[in-house]
């Protein structure tokens, strides 16, 4: 099961006083659509390690 932006944002919807982390598998190419689907905040982790992701995460900001 992936729980990827569609499950985050059908949760999301009828309880938007939730407030959600997405963790796992986030990267400069996805990272976007967690935010836009309802996350607060996108843990990056392996990411920042990636000197070709470093300037579109930090377009996030």
């Amino acid at each position: 099961m992936s729980l990827g932006p569609p499950w985050l944002r059908a949760v999301a919807g009828p309880l938007p006083e939730l407030r959600f982390v997405a963790t796992g598998g986030i990267d400069a190419g996805n990272a976007a659509d967690f935010l836009a689907a309802g996350a607060r905040v996108v843990a990056v982790g392996s990411a920042l390690s990636d000197p070709r992701q470093i300037d579109r995460l930090a377009a996030l900001v």
